[in-house]
Formats: C-alpha cells, structure tokens, sequence
C-alpha cells in the first residue's frame, strides 16, 4: 500500500502560512493535511500529527496515553478520496495497523471529517 501522491486542489493550495492557536500551519488541501497526519503516526511522532487536528491539549493528551499504552503502531496508509463542501471536508482512508491489542495486522478504513478554521483545515476532533 502506498502512501498516495499529492494532489493540490482549492483556494488553499499554495504554500503560504496561516497562524491559528498560536502554531503556524502551512495552508493545504484537506487531503494533504490528513496524509501530513498519517505519515506522522506511521513515524510515530503522535504528538506533531495531532498538531493537525483541533483537539484541546487534555483531549491530545489522553489520546497519546492511549495510543502509547496499546502500542498502536499505524504500518502504512492509502488516501481513498477527498470531498469539500465549503468550510468542511472529508477524506477517506485506509490503513493498516498493529497494536498491543492484536496478533496480526489489522487493515481498516475511515472518514476523517475536517473544518476551516481561520483559513486552516484541521482534523475536527470535537
């Protein structure tokens, strides 16, 4: 499974910076911030792929206890499609996964729902 290609699309396509909740983001596609998202969990850095998502700081924290607990592991990911309607988004995914939880391999497959949020996708987490 491959990690997909980059695909550029929308007003937001540029590589200019927008600051929101005091951490400069780089303005991208739904899309591309979702892939920006799985390549840091399959690096195992949770912490910078949460940067992507608009969760509190006590929601990311729990998050990452649990993922750390379970081991969670993400091996590989493939971005399915993308849909944008305004101020909202969804990205279908695929990945597969190890964790503490299970002896092999696990394939699954999500939709990731983002917002606009000054100017910025984010993964909405609320």
């Amino acid at each position: 499974m491959s990690n997909g290609s980059k695909s550029r699309v929308g007003p937001n396509s540029g590589n200019h910076t927008a600051k929101s909740k005091g951490v400069r983001r780089e303005v991208k596609s739904p899309k591309e911030i979702v892939k920006a998202y799985y390549q840091h969990m399959v690096d195992g850095d949770f912490e910078k792929a949460f940067s992507y998502t608009n969760a509190s700081e006590e929601e990311a924290k729990t998050y990452l206890e649990k993922m750390k607990s379970f081991k969670v592991k993400i091996k590989s990911f493939d971005i399915i499609s993308e849909t944008i309607d305004g101020d909202t988004a969804e990205v279908e995914v695929k990945y597969v996964s190890t964790s503490s939880l299970m002896e092999d391999e696990s394939e699954s497959q999500e939709t990731i729902k983002l917002i606009k949020e000054e100017g910025c996708w984010v993964i909405d987490e609320k």
